[in-house]
């Protein structure tokens, strides 16, 4: 339920995802980017991971934050990790943990939500080239190309929001390697199929593209 409507797209973006840094990239490019499904708010706030289409943007381009699918399970383990830690509670380790989930527990998985929609993202924004794959999007490159002073704009929006991750390290369980989270020693083959099976399968990772053995690097 996020759009522009000048620009004619509709973005889509679940959590531990680089949503709020994109959608503030977002704001500061194009300022009719809105949150329709808050779009009471006087003001814009925060975006939304609501993954509907606003009335009027049916015929929009769709576009989606994706992440690689073995870290992003493991940052939502590292949240509940300091969850439980905060309320006082053991909680399983990852490699028994992640068998006691299912698709429609961990509610990760975007096929569900494509299909709830009828609609399937046409660009998909991944959070381990941030930067390259928002200036490459097509209606980024065409109100860059109406005037020269966008340049300064864009440049201005990749300083604030994506060139530094002010969001890293929320989590106390979180691990970093590069900027992203570190997965070294987590997982062995049967753990990897689980996390396909919870993303509905090996064409998913094709889909969104990530290779289905990136968990061994």
């Amino acid at each position: 339920m996020n759009a522009s409507k000048e620009r004619k797209f509709v973005w889509w973006s679940h959590g531990a995802n680089a949503t709020r840094s994109t959608a503030y990239f977002f704001k500061k490019c194009f300022p009719d980017f809105w949150n329709y499904e808050d779009n009471h708010l006087t003001q814009w706030e925060r975006p939304t991971h609501s993954f509907l289409i606003p009335k009027g943007c049916e015929d929009f381009v769709i576009t989606t934050n994706v992440r690689n699918p073995y870290t992003l399970i493991v940052s939502q383990y590292r949240d509940l990790v300091d969850q439980a830690v905060t309320e006082g509670k053991n909680i399983l380790d990852f490699k028994d943990w992640v068998f006691t989930e299912s698709i429609d527990t961990l509610d990760l998985c975007d096929t569900i939500r494509w299909n709830l929609t009828g609609s399937v993202p046409k660009h998909f924004i991944h959070m381990e080239s941030l930067e390259d794959d928002l200036v490459k999007l097509p209606f980024v490159q065409t109100w860059l190309k109406e005037d020269s002073t966008n340049y300064v704009i864009l440049e201005e929006a990749l300083d604030a929001t994506i060139r530094k991750n002010v969001f890293k390290g929320e989590s106390i369980a979180d691990k970093y390697v590069n900027g992203f989270q570190d997965i070294s020693g987590i997982y062995d083959q049967d753990t990897a199929n689980q996390v396909v099976r919870l993303f509905s399968g090996e064409h998913y990772f094709n889909k969104i593209g990530y290779d289905i053995d990136s968990w061994k690097s």
